[in-house]
């Protein structure tokens, strides 16, 4: 019997989301999971969002991110948004990542284009 003790950490922070498609109101994002995952599998992530210069973020949604790519509606189209996302595994939720580039929830001359900031 293996009397080693193991232990896992938190996982590290995932990549950067990058919008992906912006519709009026909506703004889909996509990231890469963590290099590292702290030993134990990466089970969900934790995605929130805030309008550029504010302090306070929110979760993107409550249920449960399994995929790395989520789509945030009932956004502003008058407003700038950032977006960041953390890994979780059995040891807890690891860091965030580097916040998005700001995005503009506007659909552009009928393109989802994605405009950055």
């Amino acid at each position: 019997m293996d009397n080693v003790l193991r232990c896992s950490a938190v996982p590290d922070k995932p990549g950067v989301p990058q919008p992906t498609d912006v519709k009026d109101g909506s703004i889909t994002v996509t990231w890469t999971p963590p290099e590292n995952d702290g030993g134990a599998p990466v089970t969900s992530y934790v995605l929130e969002y805030r309008s550029e210069g504010s302090v306070s973020w929110k979760k993107a949604t409550e249920k449960t991110l399994t995929e790395l790519e989520f789509t945030a509606t009932g956004l502003s189209d008058k407003e700038l948004y950032e977006f960041r996302v953390a890994a979780v595994n059995k040891a807890g939720t690891g860091p965030y990542s580097a916040n998005s580039a700001p995005t503009k929830a506007k659909e552009v001359l009928g393109k989802r284009n994605v405009l950055t900031y």
